[in-house]
């Protein structure tokens, strides 16, 4: 039994990662908001807007701030006023910040290959998460096996 409770444990952790990972990809255009034509667009997200397939979205290289209007992207080493202000594609949501004026990569992050930042694992290197699928796998059939 005592077996049983720690996998199920184990188990609970991987689903809450997963989950915590999805919401943290979630971009900020996660808020629709239908339209039938562009005029309706610049007054909920502001001039750089425009409606495309019946919803409002921010124009190329813009999107959604804080306040939910479109700006333009600014990506590593662009000079920058805030944190909302540094955006370059949802899969660097949370990664940077403007730090002295310029967009950086946050704490625990570092810069690779051009303008994306990866998460930074001290004198290991940089970790790619087919370790973590690995360790979730053998975690799931060690479950079941228990069963």
């Amino acid at each position: 039994m005592k077996y049983t409770a720690f996998w199920n444990w184990i188990f609970f952790l991987f689903i809450f990662a997963v989950y915590t990972t999805a919401i943290q990809n979630m971009t900020m255009a996660d808020n629709d908001i239908t339209c039938t034509s562009d005029a309706i667009c610049p007054e909920y997200l502001g001039e750089r807007s425009f409606c495309s397939e019946g919803i409002c979205q921010c124009i190329r290289h813009h999107h959604t701030n804080n306040s939910g209007i479109c700006i333009k992207d600014r990506g590593l080493m662009e000079t920058c006023e805030s944190n909302d202000q540094c955006y370059w594609g949802p899969e660097m949501v949370d990664k940077m910040e403007c730090s002295l004026g310029v967009c950086a990569c946050k704490y625990g992050y570092v810069k690779h290959t051009g303008r994306i930042c990866v998460r930074y694992f001290g004198n290991s290197g940089l970790r790619n998460n087919s370790n973590i699928i690995i360790i979730t796998v053998i975690s799931i059939l060690l479950t079941a096996a228990f069963y």
